[in-house]
């Protein structure tokens, strides 16, 4: 099995030599970060990421951790790490409150998405009890994950259930002696709550691992505007520029490259031959953009807003891949949670790069 060093080199994607080793560990200690695997996830090289000590002593039971030395046939699990290996960096409380993000956003998306988390029509084995859920036990099961100032009521959330549809429609039932409007259901239990949410809403976790990698890997994101004659160029232009701007601020992109006007099917090789206007805080074009992905000695993550902020032809992704060989994952940013795509599961996965095939609009990522 592996150490922790060569579980460290593995997710920096470096040679586990003796000398990236220690460098990796002392970088990892400088972030209070450390080496692991998701008990639910893969356990192959390729499936090493970093997380916060506080993450994994609080929840052992979702990390494969690492011991400092070989241990032929050992336990990943926290135990195998001396006390002093867990004692890095500052608690995640300590961070501070203009960094720290909500689990769940104040907004219909977030809420929507964190709800289908936790409530469905089938049994989830034994993590979930069924359950009627009136409107009132449906905000009781949100709420604990909204801000404390949030002005969203019980009777909004019932309002955004009722014309999502996703859990079908009201029933009424007798409950307690009194008859309530509600839809029978099968509810994660609250043991298992924290968990689900938590590990499907990371930008925390996300942030934390490009953080740690920024010395080693190059985060760069990409912004695109349709082909759309009814919008003026000062808005085109305000609208990129706010977009380059959320990717620096929110998911740390060193640098932002846009197209001017494309479209989203179109091939990114031909995008973007014009000179581009000027853009503050806009780094070069699509053409800068592929330049740099494929001269660069760095790995290199692309982070977009919305599959179709990207591409929306998987073909296209997929030549653009093989020819961008340092691009080793793609970040989406969908507004209430990211997902990070890694360049084996869009390549070897069958179905993953065929998200991309979406029709709907790329989302409107800034207005002016």
């Amino acid at each position: 099995m592996f150490s922790f060093g060569t579980a460290a080199c593995i997710g920096y994607d470096l040679a586990p030599t003796e000398d990236n080793k220690l460098m990796t560990k002392n970088r990892l200690e400088a972030a209070g970060l450390i080496p692991v695997t998701l008990t639910q996830g893969g356990h192959a090289p390729e499936d090493v990421t970093f997380a916060s000590v506080d993450a994994v002593a609080k929840r052992p039971w979702k990390y494969n951790t690492f011991p400092l030395s070989p241990i032929l046939g050992g336990k990943r699990s926290i135990e195998n790490l001396e006390p002093e290996s867990l004692a890095l960096g500052e608690s995640e409380d300590s961070e501070s409150t203009e960094d720290a993000e909500l689990t769940v956003l104040p907004s219909q998306r977030s809420v929507m998405t964190t709800l289908k988390l936790l409530l469905h029509k089938k049994p989830l084995g034994d993590i979930t009890n069924p359950e009627f859920v009136t409107e009132g036990l449906l905000f009781n099961i949100i709420s604990p994950y909204l801000p404390p100032d949030s002005v969203i009521t019980k009777d909004k959330v019932g309002d955004w259930v009722g014309k999502d549809g996703s859990f079908g429609p009201i029933k009424r039932r007798w409950v307690n002696g009194k008859r309530e409007r509600g839809r029978p259901l099968h509810v994660v239990k609250n043991c298992y709550r924290d968990f689900t949410i938590d590990h499907a809403v990371s930008y925390k976790a996300v942030r934390e691992q490009l953080r740690a990698e920024q010395d080693l890997w190059l985060t760069i994101g990409y912004v695109r505007k349709s082909e759309d004659t009814k919008i003026t160029n000062e808005t085109r232009k305000g609208l990129l520029e706010l977009m380059a701007h959320k990717l620096k601020l929110k998911m740390l992109c060193r640098s932002v490259y846009a197209s001017w006007s494309s479209s989203a099917s179109s091939s990114m090789i031909d995008r973007d031959h014009e000179p581009l206007p000027e853009l503050v805080g806009v780094d070069g074009s699509t053409q800068d953009m592929v330049e740099l992905v494929t001269s660069t000695t760095k790995n290199v993550t692309i982070v977009a807003i919305d599959y179709a902020g990207l591409t929306t032809s998987p073909d296209d992704l997929h030549s653009f891949l093989k020819m961008a060989k340092k691009v080793k994952r793609i970040i989406i940013d969908h507004g209430d949670h990211p997902e990070l795509i890694t360049r084996r599961e869009l390549l070897h996965v069958d179905g993953v790069i065929g998200k991309f095939a979406c029709r709907k609009p790329c989302l409107r990522g800034s207005t002016v």
